[in-house]
């Protein structure tokens, strides 16, 4: 698969917002009721329509339209409750707004709308079409320091379980031994169930080298959950200068083990997995993981135990996300494009790369990293 193959995966298929449906969502909002519409600005977001409106008084707002296949009024008015929660705590994140005194979302046929404040800052990676690292040194560990402040602030805030669904980014599966859980997980899953049997895909098979890795982290299935972001990636940040100003887009988000942020955030950032799909195998960035683990450290300390599950969070953290994404690419209401690329590429190829021995050479950096960075002394 070359670059631009892999790179259709996160091109906005979604029919976008019109102005007619972004106006009837707005006027839904208590204090825009009275607002018109300036300009609307289509989101490049892959996974659901999405548009940033300005009004001519000057306000902003950002709404997002979802399919009730994929996502429930529940779910994201339990992630829009986290949200507002971490704003309120001075967390820099925009706040979501609510259609009535009890309801952040709007319900209107088969779509679900939110509206949530114009991110706060200058959109330095608008334009980034994968998961690229931060363009500066200073940046990385910015986004260390984030990581640790949005769990030190999770950690303070009740989260409300969720039912598992395909627009979550969670780690349970692979949180010890998966092949004793395997069958329940499918029950929940019956949609990718009916799938996998149909196109005679092994998961059971697929999860069996993985076993070892999964066993590393047993001791995680029984910390307490918080709210993870679930795609801490630099695209989804705002900056003002060498600041983040704001964190936007949580829309993954849901109870985790606390440590999950911090493997997203490493595998995100400094492994080059296009080059590695296209056959350069030790293509990965020593130096950001260096740069994200020291501003990490400096905010939050990990323990031991985590330092020594840190590396086998990183190489599962995407598995049971790319299994849910194929879900939500046949539940979807546009022709799929994803599900191929989601068992393949970011399922089997992601995590299988860390048996491999440029694999295994970068989870022993990162093991060494993390003890000199961030863990308790």
């Amino acid at each position: 698969m070359d670059r631009e193959q892999q790179l259709k995966v996160v091109n906005n298929q979604w029919p976008p917002l019109t102005a007619s449906q972004a106006t009837e969502v707005l006027t839904q909002i208590p204090e825009f009721r009275e607002e018109r519409i300036a300009s609307l600005s289509p989101s490049s977001r892959p996974m659901a329509a999405a548009c940033l409106v300005k009004t001519a008084s000057g306000k902003q707002v950002f709404l997002k339209r979802y399919h009730h296949n994929l996502v429930s009024e529940n779910e994201l008015e339990a992630k829009h409750s986290f949200v507002n929660q971490l704003a309120e705590n001075n967390f820099p994140t925009p706040r979501f707004f609510y259609f009535t005194p009890a309801k952040s979302t709007l319900a209107a046929g088969e779509w679900i709308f939110e509206a949530s404040q114009g991110a706060q800052g200058q959109d330095r990676y608008r334009q980034l079409r994968s998961w690229l690292p931060p363009k500066t040194s200073e940046e990385a560990v910015q986004m260390g320091r984030l990581a640790a402040r949005l769990r030190i602030a999770s950690q303070k805030i009740k989260s409300h379980p969720l039912d598992p669904a395909p627009y979550q980014n969670r780690i349970e599966l692979l949180l010890g031994d998966p092949l004793p859980k395997l069958a329940d997980f499918l029950n929940v899953h019956p949609v990718l169930a009916s799938y996998l049997k149909a196109s005679r895909l092994d998961l059971a098979g697929a999860l069996e080298p993985l076993r070892p890795l999964a066993n590393i982290l047993a001791p995680l299935a029984n910390s307490p959950r918080y709210f993870t972001h679930g795609d801490l990636h630099v695209s989804n940040t705002f900056w003002e200068g060498n600041e983040i100003s704001s964190l936007i887009d949580f829309g993954l988000a849901c109870p985790n083990p606390p440590l999950f942020d911090l493997a997203v955030l490493l595998e995100r950032h400094s492994i080059d997995w296009i080059s590695i799909t296209e056959g350069k195998t030790d293509s990965y960035w020593p130096e950001v993981a260096g740069n994200l683990l020291r501003g990490y450290g400096e905010i939050w300390r990990l323990t031991e135990a985590e330092t020594e599950m840190l590396g086998a969070l990183i190489a599962l953290c995407n598995a049971e996300f790319s299994l849910t994404a194929m879900e939500y690419d046949l539940l979807a209401p546009i022709e799929p494009q994803i599900k191929d690329w989601a068992w393949n590429i970011g399922f089997q190829g992601h995590s299988q790369w860390f048996l491999t021995e440029p694999g295994k050479k970068y989870l022993s950096i990162i093991n060494q990293l993390a003890k000199e960075r961030v863990c308790e002394k």
